[in-house]
């Protein structure tokens, strides 16, 4: 490894003679250099950046060192899981299966009647009041049913497209851009991801 220490006052006492050495003159050599030192500095800085680059790659525990370096350099408790979900087989008509009923995600610009179903988080609500848009589970014009709604995911998560997923925990405060751009640096190319807090 370069060794890249440069240490300005002892070079300019080593190239001047001792009976030159006035403070008046070392001291304006010292500013002449300064511009030096600045661009030095930031030299170090760059280099000292990409020496902690070069440490990390796409693994697993680097990805994981280097978010908790970023985003939580205090508790370190951002981790990540792999992507796994319980798929869903949806029948044939031959194998006289019961059918599989879905239900319509709840959105606050749909009126709901007396009567119609919303899926919200997991649950299954039933409108018990004409005309509501008010959010299911929060108002009581909602009943929870008993009912299990199966989640059809997308075509992208069967083919393979979301590989890991990155667990944040939910009082950690952090800019969403910056965290995907940083993901995006170090992961290796090809597979895909989701942020989730927990």
């Amino acid at each position: 490894m370069f060794n890249f220490n440069i240490n300005f006052t002892r070079i300019i006492k080593d190239n001047i003679p001792y009976f030159l050495r006035f403070p008046i003159r070392l001291n304006r050599i010292k500013a002449m250099i300064l511009p030096f030192k600045v661009i030095y500095n930031g030299f170090i800085l760059a280099l000292n950046d990409l020496i902690y680059k070069a440490k990390f790659n796409g693994t697993v525990i680097y990805l994981e060192t280097a978010l908790n370096d970023r985003f939580d350099p205090v508790n370190r408790a951002i981790f990540i899981s792999e992507f796994d979900f319980a798929k869903i087989y949806i029948y044939k008509k031959s194998e006289l299966r019961p059918p599989l009923i879905l239900y319509m995600k709840w959105k606050p610009t749909i009126n709901y009647l007396v009567g119609q179903f919303a899926w919200v988080a997991g649950s299954v609500y039933q409108a018990n009041a004409v005309n509501i848009n008010k959010i299911p589970g929060v108002d009581p014009q909602w009943t929870l049913t008993p009912r299990v709604a199966p989640v059809l995911r997308m075509a992208s998560n069967f083919n393979g497209l979301i590989s890991f997923v990155v667990n944040v925990p939910s009082t950690l405060v952090f800019n969403l851009a910056e965290m995907n751009a940083t993901i995006k640096y170090w992961k290796l190319a090809g597979p895909g991801y989701i942020i989730i807090t927990f």
